[in-house]
């Protein structure tokens, strides 16, 4: 907690986790718009594509951590309307968010692959900021570890009073609760990696063109995605066997695994496709070493 303000039911509490949930959400915006310039779409449509995914994403995630914790909301079905940055499932946010965009593309006659591929980085970027802000909150912790690389929470913190209801931690006498997996941090490297990954993809490698100059290829279009998305489903899976769920989690154990393992076959089986059936996107031609001087026009969005 940063900031509290008043008491009761009627304080004012700012949260880390709503701190960098905001800058998360700016970054996909931002950035999404920033790589959509470079890719040859119109800067001002990629931002409102991805503002409208992000304020679906909102919904979608909410919707998705009622459906997995149904205990928590059947008590209280005033959860799902209670107004704060908090009680969010990412693959929730990201399912709602990706309708929002493929219906922005054909409001505005943009290239949907090539619009998605916009987003990789600005997702892997602001991914990574949401769950750096899990960590400074103290929720998504992993299991009990004893390797070097385990991180302790403060008492009071969800990780602590998780192990003080199993026994592993005194209530009283005890100081921060026993190291734990930083699973939050292990999804922040996957992240800012698949935005790497994607980035490259979207630079492309150098190539000689038939009348000696050198340009530059890129992936075909949703390539950059679709590679991210994987990268991103397949770190998930296996960071899954390391966290401990809450105790409202009411989905059976086997959910999040086939969600994984769902999105990687049909991610691997687009990617495929995508780079045998697309036409390949012609050279951008380099004016001095490896800038380029203007995008090329994408077929097949």
């Amino acid at each position: 907690m940063l900031l509290r303000s008043g008491s009761g039911d009627d304080a004012f509490v700012l949260t880390s986790y709503a701190v960098f949930m905001v800058l998360g959400v700016a970054a996909i915006i931002i950035v999404s718009a920033l790589v959509g310039r470079r890719l040859g779409l119109p800067p001002r449509k990629v931002a409102i594509a991805y503002a409208i995914a992000c304020a679906l994403g909102f919904v979608g995630g909410r919707l998705l951590h009622m459906a997995v914790n149904w205990q928590a909301y059947s008590d209280d079905l005033g959860l799902l309307w209670r107004i704060n940055l908090g009680g969010f499932q990412i693959f929730g946010a990201l399912a709602l968010g990706a309708v929002g965009v493929v219906v922005v593309a054909r409001v505005q006659h943009l290239p949907l692959w090539r619009l998605a591929d916009a987003g990789a980085v600005g997702l892997g970027v602001g991914i990574a900021l949401i769950k750096t802000g899990c960590f400074l909150n103290g929720c998504c912790y992993g299991r009990e570890t004893a390797q070097p690389w385990g991180v302790t929470f403060p008492r009071g913190s969800a990780a602590w009073q998780h192990q003080v209801v199993n026994g592993v931690t005194a209530l009283f006498g005890g100081g921060a609760s026993h190291a734990v997996q930083p699973t939050q941090l292990f999804e922040v490297a996957a992240a800012l990696s698949g935005a790497a990954i994607a980035a490259l993809l979207l630079r492309g490698r150098s190539v000689v063109t038939d009348d000696g100059r050198r340009a530059r290829r890129r992936a075909p279009a949703g390539v950059a995605f679709l590679t991210f998305l994987l990268w991103f489903s397949a770190w998930r899976l296996v960071i899954y066997s390391w966290q401990v769920r809450p105790a409202s989690f009411s989905a059976p154990r086997w959910f999040y695994p086939a969600v994984y393992l769902l999105l990687i076959v049909v991610c691997g089986v687009l990617l495929v496709w995508r780079r045998r059936c697309a036409a390949p996107p012609a050279p951008t031609l380099a004016a001095s070493g490896d800038a380029a001087t203007a995008p090329p026009p994408f077929p097949g969005g």
